[in-house]
């Protein structure tokens, strides 16, 4: 029940943030509004690292297996069976990964019909951020339901230790005079 009422608070405060004018003068931040804000760059941070675990991980894993570590030992992006636009994407941009991963086909048009490859100098750093300790699917999932449980605790914690704080400060300001 009190996940219930959780749930229907944050709804409830989002509904009214969206809905409410802006008061410019006045503080614009409220506690749940922090703790959506955290949750929301959690999943931020996990769909980037579940991005870079499956997508460019299986892309850089199969360079390794494929041994592509020299420009004659080159494989194409089109076998490599995670062609999408993500790894078009960052292969073409300016990108750490187009920076550790090496074509000497620059001339052709189609990234579709590059060949890759790995240098013996970025495989340990290839290997570490895309391949190696990259964040499981379950993992993250785990994690989220974690983070949505400790939410909803501080959520039912913060007016009171709010209240806490202030009536500590009053307690202080009061016995000071």
């Amino acid at each position: 029940m009190v996940i219930i009422d959780f749930f229907k608070a944050i709804f409830d405060d989002i509904k009214a943030f969206f809905s409410a004018e802006l008061n410019f003068g006045g503080p614009i931040v409220s506690g749940s509004i922090i703790i959506w804000a955290i949750i929301a760059g959690f999943a931020i941070a996990a769909v980037v690292c579940l991005y870079n675990r499956l997508l460019i991980g299986r892309f850089v894993s199969y360079l390794i297996r494929g041994g592509a570590d020299l420009p004659e030992k080159a494989l194409p992006l089109s076998a490599s069976g995670v062609s999408n636009f993500f790894i078009r994407r960052a292969l073409s941009s300016n990108s750490l990964l187009s920076k550790l991963v090496i074509t000497e086909d620059t001339d052709k048009a189609d990234i579709m019909k590059r060949r890759y490859y790995i240098p013996e100098k970025n495989l340990q750093r290839a290997q570490k951020l895309y391949v190696k300790n990259g964040a499981s699917p379950f993992s993250v999932i785990i994690s989220f339901v974690l983070l949505i449980i400790l939410a909803a605790i501080a959520y039912i914690a913060l007016p009171e230790l709010i209240q806490m704080a202030e009536n500590f400060a009053a307690m202080i300001k009061g016995g000071s005079n």
